[in-house]
């Protein structure tokens, strides 16, 4: 089973992660929180260091990235080296589906994430952020559950124990797609990365309502604002989303869960000093 999740990469095998040093790094580490470099890494690098927070990497979302990672794999490597906060990665998305019944599909989704995982340890990241992907229609998602739980138990075969993988929301319009999920799949490095602005701008079911439906089964969350319509990353404040509720809720009902900035984080971090809720972060 393995074999087959490397079919057609050039990967064989996983590999035990290092700890980068710590050295050189003047903020207080606060290891809940990161920034996503929304693929640019170098704008975004300087910002969690000033900070003295982790960073989410994305770059190897794009195809033709991950399709030949090597490259972009080295450079990040370089500017990581002394870097200690944590690190995630968001694992390759476009066109892939994990409980997808096109065996096509599976094939592809499967090399692709299996070259996320090689990347993730390569970078020495403990997260891994990965779409459900469900299509929109509750109808399918007993069968989509069934078949995520099957292609999830072959890659944990090849996934190291102290990686954790966090099932992100983008479509789904309720938690429920999730709920059925876990009720036939079982294991303590998955969770599931609550993404605010996608709970907004893409279901029915309110944030406070995600949250509590999920509870502790929220390990990760998507920070970023919208106008209730469409997915546009604003920094927090700048939307609708009322943040100020959002996170006693989270407090309440997730109180372990990580949070990653995927929008402008001094923009962010503005405004919620000015609301009095930069608590949240530790700020």
């Amino acid at each position: 089973m393995t074999q087959g999740l490397y079919r057609g990469s050039s990967f064989s095998g996983a590999k035990n992660l290092e700890s980068n040093a710590s050295r050189g790094y003047h903020k207080t580490l606060m290891r809940n929180i990161f920034v996503s470099d929304m693929t640019n890494f170098d704008k975004v690098f300087p910002v969690a260091l000033n900070h003295g927070i982790g960073i989410e990497i994305q770059g190897f979302i794009r195809p033709s990235v991950i399709a030949n990672p090597l490259p972009h794999l080295e450079k990040i490597k370089s500017e990581l080296v002394d870097f200690p906060g944590k690190k995630s990665l968001h694992a390759p998305f476009i066109g892939l589906s994990p409980g997808c019944t096109e065996p096509l599909i599976v094939e592809a989704t499967k090399k692709r994430l299996a070259q996320g995982l090689f990347v993730a340890q390569e970078l020495g990241c403990e997260n891994i952020i990965v779409h459900y992907a469900m299509p929109d229609n509750m109808l399918l998602a007993d069968d989509y559950a069934k078949h995520s739980a099957d292609f999830w138990n072959e890659f944990l075969l090849i996934c190291p124990k102290n990686i954790k993988i966090h099932l992100e929301n983008v479509w789904e319009d309720s938690p429920f797609a999730f709920l059925k999920f876990f009720e036939i799949f079982s294991d303590e490095r998955f969770g599931v990365n609550l993404d605010i602005g996608h709970a907004v701008a893409c279901s029915n079911t309110s944030v406070a309502d995600w949250i509590k439906i999920l509870s502790k089964r929220i390990t990760y969350c998507h920070m970023h604002d919208n106008d209730g319509r469409y997915d546009l990353h604003y920094p927090l404040g700048k939307g609708i989303i009322d943040f100020a509720n959002i996170f006693p809720v989270l407090q309440q009902y997730c109180p372990n869960a990580s949070f990653s900035f995927e929008c402008d984080f001094d923009e962010s971090l503005a405004w919620l000093k000015s609301k009095n809720l930069s608590s949240y972060i530790g700020k």
